[in-house]
């Protein structure tokens, strides 16, 4: 689980479903309190995961036996940028 503080976001990885989701934990706000980020489609086996709030990042690692990366997306999930070991 990750914590974006400054919107005050929790992030976490279900790894028995593929998926990266995201959480409010303001209970000031009205409207969706859950949902997905990524999901099967783009992951294999999510396993750590972490957010830059600043830059607006979030960074996890897919141990997938295929494509096993570091990752890199903005909040929302968008512009995925891979960083496969060597």
């Amino acid at each position: 689980m990750a914590l974006d503080w400054l919107s005050n976001n929790l992030y976490f990885v279900d790894g028995a479903r593929a998926k990266i989701e995201v959480v409010r934990t303001d209970i000031n706000h009205t409207g969706r309190m859950r949902r997905t980020i990524l999901n099967s489609t783009v992951l294999d086996k999510p396993r750590g995961i972490t957010v830059h709030p600043v830059r607006g990042y979030l960074f996890y690692t897919d141990w997938s036996t295929e494509k096993a990366c570091v990752c890199r997306t903005n909040l929302d999930g968008t512009n995925q940028v891979f960083f496969n070991p060597v």
